[in-house]
């Protein structure tokens, strides 16, 4: 009996610990020149596992054992696909991938919060903030900063506390 309780106990520790046991697909995000590209956007295709690369350009994906595509993407630069790439438990696998410049003529575009669009495809106010209008403002977030700079924005800040995240109103 006590064999049959120690085995219940043991073994399903075993699986969990097994399964738990990742390994890692690593790599560099360059231009055509070699030059690193940090920000840019490295996904397992089919999954919502993703990293943007830091400022060298590197980056590290967790994933289970199997094999995978890689999708890398930048603004104004061709996506690309890696596929076949093969992660074991334990194991680093790298891949390194160099991306091209859009081909044509670079269009003016505007980083928005949920994506990029063309300027002319445009709806709504755009503007800037530079940072001599908070050099010299005595503020301890971004959110004070902002408030009373922008026109038409609205910020909430909530009852203080230090958890709270503002809200913003255009």
């Amino acid at each position: 009996m006590f064999l049959l309780v120690q085995a219940l106990l043991v073994f399903p520790t075993q699986i969990v610990y097994s399964q738990s046991i990742t390994g890692r697909i690593t790599g560099k995000v360059t231009d055509e020149n070699g030059a690193p590209l940090p920000g840019t956007s490295v996904k397992i295709e089919g999954t919502s596992n993703g990293v943007q690369t830091g400022s060298d350009g590197t980056f590290t994906l967790n994933a289970q054992p199997g094999t995978y595509t890689i999708v890398a993407t930048f603004i104004s630069y061709q996506s690309k696909r890696i596929t076949g790439i093969v992660v074991s438990s334990g194991q680093t696998s790298t891949s390194n991938i160099s991306l091209l410049p859009e081909s044509g003529v670079l269009n003016e575009v505007v980083v928005v919060g949920y994506g990029t669009q063309k300027k002319e495809n445009l709806t709504g106010a755009v503007d800037q903030v530079s940072g001599k209008a908070l050099a010299n403002r005595p503020i301890t977030n971004l959110s004070q900063g902002l408030q009373g700079v922008l026109p038409n924005l609205n910020i909430r800040l909530g009852d203080g506390k230090p958890n709270q995240a503002p809200s913003y109103n255009i």
